[in-house]
């Protein structure tokens, strides 16, 4: 069957089929009987379209039942009706967007010369515009088009004598391509701190020095997208509290997903400007700005990744009830839904774990299974802090054994970095337990939660703190070197 045909019609709504079908039924689009046919036919297999009687001989038949299997005949129908179909669509688009269709009646109008109808449908197309609820590369896009045909409509009644608003469509050029490009730069800078890939940042300075203390900053999209472009180019914390001055002033007229990339551009840059517990003050600052708009939200709804990071967030901070109560508050509204248990039950034994609840942690990650790779591995890791710290190290073998075999299995579905990390924890946990199953007395002092005597295993300590020390940061490096110390000093 017609595989690009099918595959538009699977990405409709009921609400889009229903509205294709009576496209298809409107004389006005379309004449042929034969494509009405074979849409309806088709419709019934809706929404998967995958039965095995869903092929162009069923449809052949289901059309033309008297007259002999011809393939050639309805593949040209179901190409036609694919065709047809994408008309559909684009005047679908075309009626989502009002200030498109309005500047296509504008200029109809101004080619025809109907000045009165052309004064009328401008006037309209104005309050549309001054009505937009973002200030986003569309709005100036279409601020430029209609300032375009404007010139255009002038021009035709040009009697040599002043503007015909060119100056004026000049400006609207500034305006969309400084908001364009600096967008289009911050993303670029952005991207190529995440993964290896070298851009040629086009005219990026020549702009940077352009814009500084010109009139292009008293446009607000500008101001916020070139604070940001100066603190991705140079992370330094006069650019930080710029660009979060800027989004907390200007965040009603942008667009939403402007507005997220703009806070996760403060988020990384944070990193590198604040250190120890001021950096993780500033992130809660930052998402409780995101949490109080509701910029954060997507349907009312937040992603697990943001659950995560929020829990994690808090926990440096000591925010305990706080964090609780929110996983509480937004335990059905986690995305992806099928996700939802998973996530909020493994953030909250997080909690218990760092509030040494060691039991509520266990009792969690027991009773809940988890399906996500990634959480299994973590939670297997809880579990092996939670064995330690409750002097269970016959069972924490046990599991550090399995963790080495669920390491191996996920390899392939986690980041090489993640699996490097977790390793490194597990074999500096196992090489810790060796150290205190060495010889009863050890073992005994460890059990009572007293530091080691022994000299020998004193020795093996501080080769395991001076090699975890020089090694780049893994998983709970900071806790294995709290526990050696303990060990060591008490």
């Amino acid at each position: 069957m017609h595989t690009k045909l099918l595959s538009l019609l699977r990405s409709f709504s009921v609400n889009q089929l229903q509205a294709a079908n009576r496209f298809l039924h409107s004389p006005y689009h379309n004449e042929n009987e034969n494509l009405v046919r074979l849409f309806e036919f088709i419709a019934r297999y809706y929404p998967d379209f995958d039965s095995s009687r869903l092929s162009y001989e069923a449809c052949h038949t289901s059309l033309f039942p008297k007259t002999t299997y011809k393939k050639p005949v309805i593949v040209k129908i179901a190409s036609k009706l694919f065709k047809l179909l994408e008309d559909f669509i684009v005047l679908e688009q075309l009626k989502s967007d009002p200030l498109k269709k309005q500047l296509m009646l504008i200029d109809h109008y101004r080619q025809q010369q109907q000045q009165k109808n052309y004064e009328s449908s401008l006037k309209t197309f104005h309050k549309q515009l001054n009505a937009y609820p973002f200030q986003n590369t569309n709005y100036y896009y279409n601020k430029l088009s209609i300032e375009n045909i404007h010139a255009e409509y002038l021009s035709l009644y040009d009697q040599r004598i002043g503007d015909v608003n060119l100056q004026v469509v000049s400006n609207a050029l500034d305006e969309y391509y400084l908001v364009s490009k600096l967008s289009h730069l911050c993303h670029m800078v952005n991207r190529s701190k995440i993964v290896q890939v070298a851009y040629d940042h086009t005219f990026m300075n020549a702009l940077l020095i352009a814009i500084e203390d010109s009139p292009y900053l008293e446009t607000p999209t500008v101001a916020v997208w070139y604070a940001a472009l100066l603190l991705l180019n140079d992370p330094n914390k006069a650019h930080y509290i710029a660009l979060k001055e800027q989004i907390q002033l200007h965040e009603a007229i942008l667009y939403q997903k402007d507005t997220r990339n703009i806070y996760s551009y403060l988020l990384t840059s944070a990193r590198q400007i604040f250190e120890g517990e001021a950096y993780y003050e500033e992130l809660f600052a930052l998402y409780g700005l995101q949490l109080n708009s509701g910029i954060i939200y997507q349907k009312n709804k937040l992603q697990a990744a943001h659950i995560k990071n929020m829990t994690t967030i808090a926990l440096r901070l000591g925010k305990y009830d706080w964090i609780l109560a929110f996983l509480e508050d937004h335990r059905e509204r986690i995305l992806p839904k099928v996700s939802q248990s998973e996530v909020y039950h493994f953030n909250k034994a997080n909690v218990y774990l760092y509030q040494k609840k060691y039991q509520h942690v266990k009792d969690i990650l027991t009773e809940v299974k988890f399906k996500d790779v990634f959480l299994q591995v973590n939670t297997r890791l809880m579990m092996a802090k939670c064995h330690f710290e409750c002097k269970e190290l016959d069972e924490l073998e046990d599991l550090l054994n399995a963790l080495s075999v669920s390491l191996f299995r996920a390899q392939k579905k986690i980041a090489t970095s993640k699996v490097d990390s977790f390793r490194t924890f597990t074999n500096a946990l196992a090489q810790l337990v060796r150290i205190v199953y060495e010889d009863p007395i050890t073992f005994n002092q460890y059990e009572a939660g007293k530091p080691l005597t022994s000299s020998q295993a004193k020795a093996k300590l501080k080769r395991l703190d001076r090699k975890m020390s020089s090694s780049l940061n893994f998983y709970e490096k900071v806790w294995l070197l709290e526990k050696v110390d303990f060990l060591l000093n008490g």
